[in-house]
């Protein structure tokens, strides 16, 4: 079978008539530098009504050790959880959801994800966060992000969806070139005109 109809295939969004009937709840653990999970953990979110719970952590694939890159030693993310606490998340979210054990899993938030660049955990009942809004900006020859299209032939465009102020690093500084960053998400994608 070849990689685009297997892709087709697997994908969730291709069987969510049949997910979403099951009813089956979710506990999705990604990293915001987990390859396609970080865009299509967030996606699942809003497109199933499923019951779930998603854990978006600064972490190499599998949580095994912190991959934040504003972070330059071996300093655990604060909150970030380990391969323990993980694995006891997964036998709190298996005995609420396999043996109806009231256990508090239905008080965990709907998403706690990692601030990159303050390196802390924040909650949200929703995704995309409050406060996100959606602009169109362009990518000037500077380099720089414009609201003005390009005029020139072969110019790039760029889309941004951004949210408020918690994009923000301690020192200050905005960390847009990251794939995401508190509230403020970046699924840029380039196109020639």
């Amino acid at each position: 079978m070849n990689a685009v109809l297997r892709t087709q295939i697997s994908a969730p969004l291709r069987w969510k008539k049949e997910i979403e009937r099951s009813n089956v709840p979710m506990l999705v653990l990604v990293s915001w530098l987990d390859a396609g999970t970080t865009e299509g953990a967030p996606d699942r979110l809003r497109s199933f009504r499923n019951p779930q719970k998603l854990v978006i952590m600064a972490s190499s694939h599998g949580g095994g050790a912190h991959a934040s890159p504003f972070v330059v030693d071996s300093t655990p993310v604060r909150g970030n959880p380990t391969q323990d606490e993980m694995a006891q998340m997964r036998l709190q979210f298996f005995d609420r959801y396999l043996k109806g054990v009231q256990n508090g899993v239905d008080a965990w938030p709907t998403v706690r994800y990692c601030t990159l660049g303050a390196e802390d955990y924040r909650e949200s009942a929703t995704w995309p966060l409050p406060g996100t809004t959606v602009r169109r900006l362009f990518l000037a020859a500077n380099g720089t992000l414009t609201s003005s299209a390009p005029t020139q032939d072969g110019a790039t465009a760029t889309s941004w969806t951004s949210g408020s102020t918690p994009g923000r690093a301690k020192d200050g500084r905005h960390k847009w070139g990251v794939l995401c960053c508190g509230s403020t998400i970046a699924q840029a994608w380039m196109r020639a005109c």
